[in-house]
């Protein structure tokens, strides 16, 4: 798998240490995990506002919202065909990031899985 980050240095997040070590851990996991052929990484810092973003070209993506991903296991079709991982990595990050005040997304588009998250 092709992967590529694209991030701003020196972003200032002031959160719990093990628990962003578990979000990053678990986003990376799943992007990699899932894809196809490529996936990228990308943490930008605008407005005060941070936006992280992962993306890749997993199996049978539809356009539009996604977010049944987020619930504790959820598996998609093409998921339980592979009988990898629990269902819980992607619940563990929306629980993540709701106790840090932010808000994460899941959505398809052009036949790319997406999570956005933003603090």
């Amino acid at each position: 798998v092709d992967f590529s980050a694209d991030y701003d240095e020196n972003i200032l997040f002031h959160g719990i240490e093990f628990q962003m070590r578990s979000l990053f851990n678990n986003i990376l996991d799943n992007a990699l995990k899932y894809a196809k052929s490529h996936a990228t990484f990308g943490c930008k810092s605008s407005g005060g506002r941070i936006t992280i973003i992962v993306k890749n070209d997993a199996e049978g993506i539809e356009d539009g919202s996604l977010d049944r991903v987020f619930e504790r296991f959820y598996r998609s079709d093409t998921a339980r065909a592979n009988e990898e991982g629990s269902g819980l990595g992607l619940a563990l990050v929306k629980e993540i990031v709701v106790q840090h005040k932010g808000r994460c997304l899941a959505y398809g588009e052009n036949g790319s899985f997406i999570i956005k998250i933003t603090f």
